[in-house]
């Protein structure tokens, strides 16, 4: 298969728990979202703010949950969820 090489994983989050990992040295969310330019090509997944809440929410509560995230931010499970994959993407966030 074309793609079978690419790692995926389809999840939920349910029991799944996050700590923010060490940035030191590496560019920050508000670099990152600059350079990749989610809103010039109006691609935007979730708006800056709500995705640095999140990420926020994490880096405050290592070992936080979906539920103890949505509870921080005031987001919804689905939004919660989408911003989580793009910071895992990223290496913003880890499981634990």
């Amino acid at each position: 298969a074309l793609f079978g090489g690419y790692p995926s994983l389809q999840t939920d989050f349910v029991g799944a728990r996050f700590a923010a990992t060490d940035l030191t040295g590496r560019a920050g969310l508000a670099e990152v979202l600059a350079v990749r330019n989610y809103q010039g090509l109006k691609r935007m997944f979730a708006a800056p703010d709500h995705i640095a809440a999140v990420l926020a929410a994490v880096t405050v509560a290592a070992g936080a949950g979906l539920p103890e995230i949505e509870a921080m931010t005031g987001l919804k499970t689905q939004g919660v969820q989408r911003i989580l994959i793009w910071l895992l993407k990223y290496d913003f966030v880890k499981r634990v």
